[in-house]
């Protein structure tokens, strides 16, 4: 059973509070003019109810808005917070969407669901050009000791971890997001209730396919009868 890593745990937690579809901080900008006092003004109003609306704990991550220097002024650093979990968001979406699709592949071809084999699908695939070709936010490579290392968003960071990319999935039940502990895990489990729900759910399919047979052959058995 795999397990995320501390500062993934939390992402997940933050991103499943965020808004699926929030504006980013480009689209509130659209059509504003920037080098008015005007615009930077509307475009701080916007961007303060915005944040007002989010929950607590998403608010703590983005941190104080207002630069303690020019308190007219938005912190740029809460604006990048903001666009960071705009882009997680997003971004782990498509991740767990190309799983999925990963997944199902998987069991059409009737092949091991582990993550040698589904790792093998996404380079295949090019799925890693895909999703981060969408990416909004810059991604930055350093030299550090004589190696190049990322160093990026809070989401690329994590993703470096534990092959993070191949365990990100949206739950089938309640569709939020979650670390699959097991490879083959499609609905998120304790504390919540899901993968418990899922479970019933493909028992009382069977059953209920297994019985509608049952009541088939009884049926035609007697037609044949008379």
């Amino acid at each position: 059973m795999s397990h995320p890593d501390p500062k993934m745990e939390r992402l997940l937690e933050i991103v499943n509070l965020f808004p699926p579809g929030a504006d980013t901080v480009e689209e509130m900008s659209t059509g504003l003019d920037f080098s008015v006092p005007e615009g930077r003004r509307v475009f701080n109003r916007e961007f303060e109810r915005q944040v007002r609306e989010l929950p607590k704990t998403v608010r703590a991550f983005i941190g104080p808005l207002r630069d303690p220097v020019k308190p007219n002024e938005i912190r740029r650093l809460a604006v990048r917070q903001y666009d960071r979990l705009v882009e997680s968001r997003f971004l782990m979406t498509l991740i767990a969407s190309q799983n999925r699709a990963g997944l199902e592949e998987l069991r059409a071809h009737k092949m091991s669901m582990n993550e040698e084999n589904l790792g093998k699908l996404w380079r295949d695939r090019d799925w890693l050009d895909l999703v981060f070709s969408q990416r909004v936010t810059e991604l930055v490579i350093e030299e550090v000791r004589g190696q190049l290392k990322w160093r990026p968003p809070v989401l690329l960071e994590a993703l470096q971890k534990r092959n993070g990319i191949l365990r990100i999935r949206e739950c089938n039940v309640c569709l939020r997001l979650f670390w699959a502990g097991r490879i083959d895990q499609v609905a998120c489990g304790p504390p919540r209730p899901c993968a418990n729900r899922l479970r019933y759910r493909r028992y009382y399919e069977i059953h209920l396919k297994s019985e509608r047979k049952r009541k088939k052959v009884v049926s035609k058995r007697a037609n044949q009868k008379t």
